[in-house]
């Protein structure tokens, strides 16, 4: 069966580590670099003329996107995009998003290899209708991409989507009968941006002699903007040495350049606003007291920055950002390296030899201060290892040290398994870490299977289950909540952080089978719109398992995921 998801969900769910940033752009023809696929006309019900590239929908228009990665931002990042064969033949689901100059609005498959998508795409027979228009998705084509798996997605953008409810119509022949989808969505109306009716009592949460209440603050704004003096009015902002300003539980982003529009793209989206034809644009959003997010701008729909202002930034898959940091959010200190707390051994890398996988895995194994000495030590096994690793994403070893210095947790090992290809460094965890069902996961079958024996022969392990426990972000916690169905008899203890889910049966089979041996610890962050946590969170408790949930005010990100490094430890091997 051929495997779907909206692009949206792929470019969040399998977040790309070698993924550059789109460049979308608003041509009337198909561009060159993106061969049309031939694809078999259904019988459509709607008689109106189909739309081709270029043509307007009242004020819209329907173009395509250039870049062979799709455009930003996407509508399927505030649209629920999955669909299975387990959902009805007939879908209707309904949304609100923001005001955007555009959205990516294309839809496919993926499969194991070309040829085999190719089979797949040429036994499905589409159909788009925006607004009741029919959509020529021939004149459109398709978009291959190469990640891991092989993907094909239509090529549709919706440019300038006006206020009010529209509609987007998908059918296909995927499954047994035609799915029949639509989601009706409503782009909120810019309106202007509104300031709090406490203003007044809002007090600033940084250091300027210029103001100290959010009400001060915008009538300096406001009188910079009827004077034309914005230099003066900038010199001011930036005399307070960070971005966003803070004023209670209200943020005021400003950005200043020329650009034809500017978006605050990460853990949320909106664009800023301009400040009617000068170069000072600004938005104002209500965050908690604690959260913690982490984002890009996005200038003219095609080029990524940090926000020059903000002093902040959080390393992670997709690279660097600029992090948000709330007056009441806590830096984890823990994952800072300590002159005073006794350091572990953090070896080279190895190289394993996979008979499941048929290439080589490598891994580094974390062993704790004074290891010689020790007997019978439990082992933590941790996915995207490098990633965890790294001081400036999870920082774990920091955190392992600190916390066994500190008495918090007993000894520990932990094995760092690396999806990157020895040789060549292409990332591999798109194939590793996304199993096609409970039976069907080799790279499953490599930790278990060759993996852990081998480190219970190297090391100086508790061989038992109870002592073993698994780790995994995103992809990585989907694969740990597979690990916790197919080895539940080698691994008791499972840590899910921010599990991005693609297969439904991961949930069916959670719901139906008889509890497993299993402790689980499972993190979400409340930004973080995509990941499977919280459904995953009522299967575990309405099955009566062991489980620790822990919830933040924080995104899909490992700013998120070393901030609650100490929890999961703690809770599985508390000294």
């Amino acid at each position: 069966m051929a495997k779907h998801l909206m692009l949206s969900t792929l470019a969040i769910a399998l977040t790309l580590s070698a993924c550059t940033a789109p460049t979308p752009v608003t041509p009337t023809v198909i561009p060159t670099s993106i061969p049309p696929t031939v694809t078999p006309t259904p019988t459509s019900p709607v008689m109106l003329d189909m739309i081709e590239p270029g043509e307007r929908i009242g004020d819209m228009v329907l173009t395509t996107a250039q870049d062979e990665g799709g455009a930003e931002p996407q509508l399927f990042d505030f649209c629920d995009p999955y669909i299975t064969e387990s959902d009805p033949a007939v879908i209707t689901r309904e949304c609100e998003v923001p005001v955007m100059p555009y959205y990516f609005i294309g839809y496919g498959i993926f499969a194991d290899t070309t040829s085999e998508l190719d089979t797949l795409w040429s036994t499905i027979a589409w159909e788009l209708i925006v607004d009741g228009h029919p959509v020529d998705l021939a004149a459109f084509g398709t978009i291959d991409l190469d990640w891991g798996k092989q993907y094909r997605v239509l090529n549709v953008v919706l440019a300038n989507p006006t206020p009010g409810e529209h509609t987007i119509r998908y059918i296909y022949n995927e499954f047994a009968e035609p799915t029949d989808a639509t989601w009706t969505f409503t782009v909120a109306s810019p309106g202007a941006m509104e300031l709090p009716e406490d203003a007044e009592s809002l007090v600033f949460v940084g250091s300027s002699s210029e103001f100290s209440t959010l009400a001060e603050f915008d009538s300096l704004r406001r009188t910079a903007i009827q004077s034309d003096r914005i230099d003066p009015f900038w010199d001011i902002v930036v005399a307070t040495g960070q971005m966003p300003l803070v004023f209670g539980e209200t943020v005021v982003f400003l950005y200043r350049g020329l650009a034809d529009s500017v978006i605050w793209r990460g853990d949320f989206a909106a664009p800023y606003e301009r400040h009617g034809q000068t170069d000072l644009w600004w938005m104002v959003r209500q965050f908690e007291a604690d959260a913690r997010l982490d984002y890009e701008i996005l200038l003219n729909s095609s080029d990524y920055i940090l926000d020059p202002l903000n002093p902040f930034t959080q390393v992670g898959g997709l690279g660097t950002r600029s992090v948000v940091r709330m007056p009441k959010y806590v830096y984890p200190e823990f994952t800072l390296s300590r002159d005073d707390a006794e350091h572990g051994s953090f070896s080279d890398d190895f190289t394993l030899p996979s008979q499941n996988l048929t290439y080589d895995v490598s891994y580094r194994v974390y062993t704790p201060a004074r290891y010689e000495t020790q007997e019978s030590l439990p082992v933590i096994y941790v996915t995207d290892g490098q990633d965890y690793a790294n001081p400036g994403m999870g920082a774990m070893v920091n955190v392992l040290d600190n916390l066994i210095a500190d008495e918090r947790v007993g000894p520990v090992i932990a094995v760092f398994i690396d999806p990157r290809d020895p040789i060549t460094g292409d990332n591999r965890r798109e194939q590793e870490l996304v199993p096609d069902s409970v039976d069907a996961c080799p790279f499953c079958d490599f930790v278990a299977l060759e993996l852990v024996p081998t480190i219970d022969a190297a090391y100086r392990t508790d061989p038992s289950p109870d002592a073993r426990a698994l780790v995994g972000f995103s992809l990585g916690g989907m694969f740990t909540a597979h690990m916790g169905l197919a080895y539940a008899d080698v691994f008791h203890q499972i840590a899910i952080q921010s599990p991005y889910v693609s297969g439904e049966w991961l949930f069916d089979t959670y719901q139906e089978a008889a509890r497993l041996p299993l402790r689980v610890f499972l993190s979400h962050g409340t930004y973080d719109g995509g990941a499977a946590s919280l459904r995953l969170r009522d299967i575990l408790e309405a099955n009566d398992y062991p489980l620790l949930y822990i919830e933040t005010h924080d995104g899909h990100s490992y700013g998120n995921v070393r901030g609650t490094l100490d929890d999961l430890l703690i809770y599985f091997f508390a000294g």
